[in-house]
Order: C-alpha cells, then sequence, then structure tokens
C-alpha cells in the first residue's frame, strides 16, 4: 500500500509539473512534440494535433519533448524554428522551465485549501482555530531509543500513561494529556517501567517502555516528541488564505532544511538519517 501511495503521489507531482511546462509552451506557440509520463520504453501513446502524449513503462517521473530546448539544425534553421524554445525572447524561455515549479506550488495551495475547507489536522500552538476533540499525538520517535524499540511510531495517540509504584503496589496516572504533562510525569516516574495506551488507525494496543538518560538534557525520557492537534475546518477564503500561507512556509522549511544538509555535508557534520 505504501508503495502504490509513493507512486500516486509522485505521479501527482510529475504530472503538475509537467503540465506547467506544457502549457506555458502552448500558449507561448512553442512546438511540444510529446507529453510522456513515466520513462521510456513506450507502452502506448496517441498523437492529438501535433503531440504526441504517452504512457511509459518505468513510473518514476516524466518529460516534456520541447522544440528546440537542445538546439540543433533543425531547431535553429529549418522551417519550423520560429517556433522553437531557442528562438522565443528570454523571459519567454524563463517563464517555461519555471512553470513547472509554479504548477506544483499551486497544486499544494489548491490541496491545502481543500484539507482546510473538510478538516486539516493542525497542531493547537499554530495559533488558528481547531474544532472538536484534540489528540496527542507523536510526532517522532528517536532512532535505537526505548520508544522505537517498544514498537512505537510517528502518528500513534497516545490515549493513557501509566507507572507502577511498586513500594507501595500502587498505579500513578497521567491525568493531562499534553507534551510538557508527558515529559513530567515520564521524568518524575523514569525509575519504574511505565505501561503507554496508544491507537493507530482503528486499532488500540499498549505497551512498556523504561525511560533512560542521556535522551534529554537533565532528564530521562523515552525518546519521543509530541503535538497536540485538533482539526481546523474553515471556510472557502479563509481555507484559501490559510492554505497559501501554509504553502510558503512548507517550501521555506524545505529550502532552510536542503540549505542545511548541504551546510552540513560541506563541514563533515551530516547525517544519512538527515536525508528522510
Amino acid at each position: 500500500m505504501s508503495v502504490l501511495l509513493f507512486l500516486i503521489v509522485l505521479g501527482v507531482l510529475v504530472l503538475s509539473h509537467e503540465f506547467g511546462h506544457f502549457i506555458v509552451a502552448k500558449k507561448s506557440g512553442i512546438r511540444v512534440d510529446e507529453f510522456g509520463f513515466g520513462f521510456p520504453p513506450r507502452i502506448f501513446g496517441f498523437k492529438r494535433g501535433e503531440t504526441v502524449y504517452s504512457l511509459n513503462l518505468l513510473p518514476f517521473g516524466g518529460f516534456v519533448k520541447i522544440f528546440g530546448e537542445n538546439p540543433d539544425q533543425e531547431s535553429l534553421v529549418g522551417s519550423d524554428s520560429s517556433r522553437s524554445l531557442t528562438s522565443k525572447p528570454r523571459y519567454i524561455q524563463a517563464a517555461v522551465l519555471v512553470a513547472g515549479v509554479v504548477c506544483n506550488l499551486l497544486i499544494a495551495w489548491l490541496f491545502l485549501s481543500v484539507g482546510f475547507m473538510s478538516g486539516l489536522p493542525i497542531s493547537t500552538s499554530s495559533g488558528m482555530s481547531v474544532s472538536g476533540p484534540t489528540k496527542l499525538l507523536i510526532t517522532s520517535v528517536r532512532a535505537g531509543s526505548p520508544a522505537e524499540l517498544s514498537g512505537l511510531k510517528p502518528g500513534d495517540e497516545i490515549l493513557t500513561l501509566t507507572s507502577a509504584q511498586n513500594t507501595k503496589n500502587k498505579i500513578a496516572k497521567l491525568e493531562t494529556l499534553a507534551p510538557v504533562a508527558v515529559q513530567e510525569f515520564i521524568a518524575k516516574n523514569g525509575e519504574n517501567n511505565l505501561t503507554l495506551e496508544y491507537q493507530r488507525g482503528d486499532l488500540q494496543n499498549k505497551t512498556e517502555l523504561k525511560p533512560v538518560a542521556g535522551l534529554a538534557e537533565g532528564r530521562v525520557a523515552v525518546g519521543i516528541t509530541m503535538d497536540q492537534v485538533g482539526t481546523s475546518q474553515l471556510a472557502l477564503f479563509p481555507a484559501l488564505w490559510q492554505g497559501a500561507k501554509l504553502t510558503a512556509n512548507l517550501t521555506l522549511a524545505t529550502v532552510l532544511g536542503l540549505w542545511h544538509l548541504l551546510a552540513q555535508a560541506v563541514t563533515g557534520q551530516a547525517s544519512l538519517d538527515n536525508i528522510t
């Protein structure tokens, strides 16, 4: 299922990206010889007008074959050279090149806006209004930590957390489901085994945890980060506005993340774990 979802997401990204190049080239009077999804060998294709639309065997990309993209004799001085990419002004060439990324951003804005209209999970610390009950979700699990060894995964919802008080044969139970409260409970009961009940999809489960030192400064921990999450459901125009803001924030975070990764690679501090 995860492989299928990956291919679907990749397909949407590729099609939207290549459509950006395609539509700007077409509207600019540039000849487009082929619009292909996937990489050759070709499974099948059909021609409409001057463009071949093809489905190819390797579903890990796509392409638009624009006349004059790789200059040759035909595109420079041939009978149809006026419709080649190389014959167009620089601003049109630039528009064709950046149209793919722009289209990806527009698709992201559309999907996020639709998400806000239908109800999107959002952190309560985001400053946006949320409706309905909130959930305490695990957002990351540290490699090699007690949490990972016990089978916890990002996206699991914490339902209860208890600690066996062996000396008095009592059970201490976390009363407030909030990130800081969980951290304080673990630090306070770190000498005991903890029992965490969580929900993953439609299934509820329990796991045993033994907090350890060294994962968090000055206290014991189990190796998770958490966030309080609710649902934000907005009307059309607020959804479009919040979708645009979230698209911009995610784009900035991606650029900064790649920049830091490259900076760490240059200084020899990069880790392959960060690539995920």
